[in-house]
């Protein structure tokens, strides 16, 4: 049995795979409205459910100017970022790249997974909440500052790292 990360990890991909399934059927394009966007979104609106898949986009904690940290939506080529919103609140956002690795940057699980994607939550409750904290004691915030994300412009580490 893995680890229980692994475990949230596996119903995201799978829900990950329901939502490609669902672009097909009842996607939408948009135009984006974030700058740079050169391709549209696809909006899958099933009211309350709604999903956006932004082309070329990552949502991550990165420097939004030379003196302010805090949630950021940066390019990237070959990664598509996944907003699922329920009445208007985020329960799930991740990234996905062109090979289908797999960045969760937010996971509030519960029954809605099995109501919109029949996949069981298996009792979870467990969020993974996105948090960075100015603490030098604390591997994430270290981790993060000697980060290209820390730099501004932010910098995502090349491929080869």
């Amino acid at each position: 049995m893995g680890s229980h990360r692994e475990q949230q990890h596996a119903r995201v991909r799978k829900i990950h795979s329901a939502i490609v399934q669902l672009a097909v059927e009842q996607g939408q394009s948009v135009p984006c409205n974030y700058p740079g966007a050169a391709m549209n979104a696809l909006l899958i609106d099933l009211a309350p459910l709604r999903i956006d898949i932004l082309p070329d986009r990552f949502r991550c904690f990165a420097a939004k100017s030379r003196t302010m940290i805090g949630e950021s939506l940066l390019e990237r080529k070959g990664w598509k970022h996944y907003d699922v919103k329920l009445f208007g609140e985020r329960r799930l956002s991740f990234n996905v790249d062109d090979d289908g690795e797999i960045s969760i940057y937010q996971f509030k699980p519960g029954r809605w997974m099995k109501d919109y994607f029949d996949i069981d939550p298996a009792g979870d409750h467990t969020s993974i909440l996105p948090g960075l904290f100015q603490d030098d004691n604390d591997p994430t915030w270290v981790a993060f500052r000697n980060s290209g994300l820390y730099k501004w412009p932010p910098e995502f580490p090349e491929e080869s790292e």
